[in-house]
C-alpha cells in the first residue's frame, strides 16, 4: 500500500464509502446560489477531511459567474488538485489489486 499502513488505508476507504453513501442523488451543482444546508455541509467536511483539509473552510457560492471566477483565481492553490489527483491514483491502484481487471475497466 503507498502509504504504507493498512489500518491507514481502511479508514481512508471507510471515509469514502461514507462519503458516496452521503452524497445525494441530486447533483451538488443544482443548488448554486442557494444558501448551504446542514447535508451539504457535512458532505463537503467529509470530502475536505479525507483529502487532508480538515481546515480548509465551507463556503457558498452566489451564482455561476462567482464559481467560475474562484474556480479561475489566480491565486488558487493547486494542492487541492494535487491531493484529488494523488488519491484517485491511490484509489486505482487499490482497485487494481482488489478486482479482475475486466471487470475494473
Amino acid at each position: 500500500m503507498p502509504d504504507g499502513s493498512t489500518g491507514q488505508t481502511d479508514a481512508r476507504l471507510a471515509t469514502l464509502d461514507q462519503l458516496a453513501r452521503a452524497i445525494p442523488f441530486d447533483s451538488w451543482f443544482a443548488a448554486v446560489g442557494d444558501p448551504l444546508i446542514g447535508a451539504e455541509r457535512d458532505e463537503a467536511r467529509l470530502y475536505l477531511d479525507g483529502l487532508g483539509f480538515p481546515d480548509a473552510v465551507i463556503a457558498g457560492i452566489d451564482n455561476w459567474h462567482a464559481a467560475h471566477a474562484s474556480a479561475d483565481a489566480p491565486d488558487w492553490d493547486p494542492a487541492w488538485w494535487t491531493a484529488e489527483d494523488t488519491e484517485r491514483a491511490r484509489l486505482l491502484k487499490v482497485a487494481e489489486e482488489s478486482i479482475d481487471e475486466r471487470a475494473l475497466y
